[in-house]
């Protein structure tokens, strides 16, 4: 019985010190979310030269995985290049991937513009994050400026896709959840 009892606890110690010794940094999750999205990246590319050109929407759809890539590639340089592109370029790439992606929705489903609104808040949004990274630096509230502008985008690209999606899946499902787990 101590024989079995003596295993056990050199098998839990010898887990214990396993765990510890395989933990992944965040560096590491976000090179691998930067992977995958050069991967749909191709994947979009590759599609785009195998639609008729009148199907629009593609190739900005391609480039928002790119500039999702860069951000992280960006991301995990933090402390080799300047703070300018580590942590406010890092920012402004996300937010103009997102942006990309909701603009090639809208030219997919034969709506155009978008630019000038979207553009002004990328402008905007950089000289905010600047005003925050070097004259009153606050990473709390770059951080909660950041969630507020993705949050904005995001939401603006639902709202489009419920209002021009017609009865596709997607936008059917997502009125469906939607509905079922709101609380108003």
């Amino acid at each position: 019985m101590l024989s079995i009892l003596n295993e056990t606890l050199s098998y839990t110690a010898a887990r214990l010190s396993l765990r510890r010794k395989m933990q992944l940094d965040p560096r590491s999750l976000i090179a691998m979310g930067g992977l995958m999205s050069a991967m749909m990246a191709v994947v979009l590319l590759l599609m785009r030269r195998n639609y008729p050109p009148h199907i629009r929407g593609l190739d900005y759809w391609a480039a928002a995985p790119v500039l999702w890539l860069v951000s992280t590639v960006l991301f995990s340089a933090r402390g080799k290049l300047p703070d300018f592109l580590t942590m406010v370029m890092v920012n402004q790439a996300l937010l103009l991937g997102a942006t990309v992606y909701y603009l090639g929705s809208r030219r997919f489903l034969g709506h155009g513009g978008g630019w000038s609104v979207w553009g002004g808040v990328l402008a905007a949004s950089t000289l905010a994050f600047m005003w925050m990274t070097y004259v009153a630096p606050s990473y709390t509230l770059r951080i909660a400026s950041f969630t507020l502008l993705m949050t904005v985008l995001y939401g603006s690209h639902l709202r489009f896709l419920w209002r021009h999606g017609a009865r596709a899946f997607p936008c059917a499902w997502s009125r469906w959840y939607w509905r079922r787990t709101s609380w108003c």
